[in-house]
């Protein structure tokens, strides 16, 4: 008993360090996507593109960034969103954006840096 209570403080140990030392540069992100704030009404939908699998922890971390950071606006992937107007791109390759835009039928609102851009999909 006393070796799983010790094993697991130093769990919660390493996990607390984790979060300190802001492994994934979420508090950047968080920066990053303020603007938006300003642009997309807090009802509406947003729909989240990323070049890389939420399977991967970093991509899902940046996705729950984005949702904590846009809230109370709903952040999903934008597959799970088809009728998302508005998508928050958030790149780590080097993909051309404007290709992303087109490839998706959006049009690009706001290029946030560090491959964080806002779309919005016109309605045909």
């Amino acid at each position: 008993m006393a070796v799983l209570a010790v094993a697991g403080a130093l769990n919660i140990s390493r996990g607390l360090r984790l979060l300190e030392s802001d492994t994934f540069l979420l508090s950047r992100r968080l920066d990053l996507l303020e603007p938006v704030r300003g642009i997309v009404p807090a009802g509406a939908g947003i729909g989240y593109l990323s070049d890389r699998p939420l399977a991967d922890i970093e991509a899902a971390a940046r996705l729950f960034s984005a949702q904590y950071a846009l809230a109370p606006r709903l952040v999903l992937p934008w597959q799970r969103l088809p009728g998302a107007r508005w998508v928050v791109g958030d790149f780590t390759s080097q993909a051309p954006i404007a290709g992303m835009a087109e490839k998706h039928g959006l049009r690009v609102v706001r290029d946030l840096g560090e491959g964080v851009v806002l779309f919005h999909k016109d309605l045909k």
